[in-house]
């Protein structure tokens, strides 16, 4: 089933309907099931039931889902406890800018090696002290926990309490007995109720809400004037914003992957005080294109990745035959690769592939797995940073991962996967066109490999240029002193 324009229109009419009803919105708002922020598979998958049976509920399901639920929960109770301290902040830091970002890597945190505002950063003078808060993404043992809370470094607890979980399923019972909800709701929005009332989104939505109390916390004690974010239309974005505007802070959301789906920008509308860094004119575009938005709190800043790439090693080949896999960090994605890369080895047409994982799925039970499917293919599994990658390649295959940008930066040829049945995800959908695309269920499949045996890299040639221009339009050398300027910094 492909969602259409149409389907996509009311699935967004039925989740907004949703959020305005005060009751639900109260157990859910931070759910990312009412915030649909980007048309991929993965995302349509939470919705395709509901369409499927168009309209209809099924009861058991519905009573089995929450039973799965309820015994996870109780399951963890025995390793949960209550967490009566507050996080141990010393009021006499003086810090201006909080940044709160995203831990997918146990690596790359701080501020020299975050994996998100590195580069940001690297423009503040040496001597301003910032502080790091992580939404964590990955698990970490309890003695890396803790040297990295050891420094300017703060890592959100997403774990409740015997008594929050009793809280939130009695408040929870409460709603879904109130049948009041269900008479004032069309026929057609009532799956989609059932759906997002679902307790496994109840309590993500409040898990969310936590990590928000958490926030709150420590920005009471320390009075920050600006906290910085990224932009991607999720649901701890809004409430980040209330506890700005409550507290008298400005908000810096930074744009540094896709933007976010058109129906979640309005919510966005009421941020009066929030500034939204782009990277591109592509983005500031379509940004000032949205009704939604106060364009003049839009400001294209650019981005490291703007910048020119290291100049490549001498020593690779001109007819280098090595292809660079880059999907995202979906277990799906990395599945369809898998699937793509089997294919090609039946061809011999003595290809090298390099398959590489994003930071969120690169841990050891995964990469194993993955070694495992592949073990038949003339395939590497690279453990590299993704610039020596792109440093020793001329193509590289991508379907939705921003990591083509840094392709483009280094003048990698990219070629674009499209799967069968599934809604094309191109970050680079303004030049699709003009871009080599592969498809492993279609005839093209080895007449683009034999094409990309052909192709010679060159740092003069045209073609490189052109897709160091495609760059350009999406990703800006980043404007340090413009980024100064917001942040009410000199050079030092």
């Amino acid at each position: 089933m492909v969602f259409s324009k149409r389907l996509t229109q009311y699935l967004c009419y039925c989740l907004d309907t949703l959020k305005s009803n005060e009751g639900i919105s109260s157990l859910i708002r931070y759910s990312s099931y009412v915030n649909f922020n980007r048309e991929h598979p993965d995302k349509f998958n939470k919705y395709r039931q509901i369409f499927q049976k168009k309209g209809k509920l099924n009861p058991f399901y519905f009573f089995i889902d929450n039973v799965i639920a309820i015994f996870k929960i109780a399951r963890s109770l025995s390793f949960i406890r209550l967490n009566k301290k507050p996080i141990k902040i010393s009021k006499h830091v003086n810090i201006n800018t909080i940044f709160i970002s995203h831990l997918v890597h146990k690596d790359k945190n701080g501020p020299d090696n975050d994996f998100y505002f590195n580069h940001i950063v690297r423009a503040f003078p040496k001597n301003e002290v910032t502080l790091f808060i992580y939404l964590q993404h990955i698990k970490l043992g309890f003695s890396t926990l803790r040297k990295l809370n050891a420094r300017n470094i703060i890592i959100l607890k997403a774990k409740f309490s015997a008594i929050q979980i009793l809280t939130i399923t009695m408040r929870w019972l409460l709603v879904l007995l109130d049948t009041k909800i269900l008479k004032k709701s069309s026929p057609y929005v009532r799956p989609v109720y059932f759906e997002a009332i679902k307790l496994h989104n109840v309590l993500e939505s409040n898990r969310i809400e936590l990590l928000l109390q958490q926030v709150e916390q420590i920005v009471t004690i320390l009075k920050p004037k600006i906290i910085c974010h990224t932009f991607e239309g999720h649901g701890f974005e809004i409430g980040l914003y209330k506890i700005c505007e409550k507290h008298n802070i400005i908000i810096h959301f930074y744009q540094l992957s896709l933007l976010p789906h058109s129906n979640q920008l309005k919510h966005y509308n009421q941020f009066k005080n929030a500034k939204i860094f782009v990277t591109g004119q592509y983005q500031l575009q379509k940004l000032i294109q949205h009704n939604h938005l106060d364009t003049k709190n839009v400001i294209l800043i650019g981005s490291n990745k703007g910048d020119e790439g290291q100049k490549r090693n001498n020593l690779i080949s001109e007819n280098k035959k090595d292809i660079l896999f880059l999907p995202e960090g979906l277990v799906s994605e990395v599945d369809s690769f898998v699937l793509l890369i089997n294919e090609i080895a039946k061809f011999n047409l003595d290809v090298t592939m390099i398959l590489r994982l994003h930071p969120i799925l690169n841990t050891k039970n995964f990469s194993r797995k993955i070694r495992k499917k592949i073990r038949n293919a003339d395939c590497i599994l690279s453990n590299n940073v993704i610039t020596h990658d792109l440093q020793t390649v001329n193509n590289c295959v991508f379907r939705s991962s921003t990591s083509v940008f840094e392709a483009l930066k280094y003048g990698v040829q990219p070629i674009y996967y499209g799967v069968e049945g599934k809604i094309a995800l191109s970050p680079l959908d303004t030049y699709s066109a003009e871009l080599p695309q592969i498809h492993h269920s279609l005839n093209n499949l080895k007449s683009i490999l034999n094409q990309v045996k052909r192709t010679k890299w060159s740092s003069k040639n045209t073609k490189v240029a052109y897709l160091k221009k495609i760059l350009r339009f999406y990703f800006e050398p980043l404007q340090k002193d413009k980024l100064r300027k917001y942040y009410n910094l000199n050079e030092q």
